[in-house]
């Protein structure tokens, strides 16, 4: 599995979860977590949990991912501020 290039914003706990136990939303269960998958040029924005959080152990890859303000772990993430800006349509 690779997720390469998003951008979440306004995540209210963590910005990416990954894999679960019996972790159940909207009627859908996961319950194995991805061997070796591959994390590159995220940006995780105002998020108040974990930029990245791993309901196991499991082994990931995680290259250039950025992520702001510096909260949680720091796991697979440098915190940067990326410097955004609203628009004038305020997207």
């Amino acid at each position: 599995m690779r997720i390469v290039a998003n951008t979440v914003v306004g995540a209210s706990d963590n910005a990416i979860e990954i894999g679960g136990n019996k972790m159940e939303s909207n009627g859908c269960t996961y319950s194995e977590l991805p061997q070796n998958a591959y994390y590159e040029e995220n940006l995780l924005v105002n998020f108040t949990g974990d930029a990245f959080w791993l309901y196991a152990p499991s082994t990931q890859t995680y290259v250039e991912n950025i992520a702001w303000p510096q909260v949680g772990s720091a796991t697979g993430v440098t915190f940067v501020d990326p410097l955004l800006t609203r628009n004038a349509m305020g997207a």
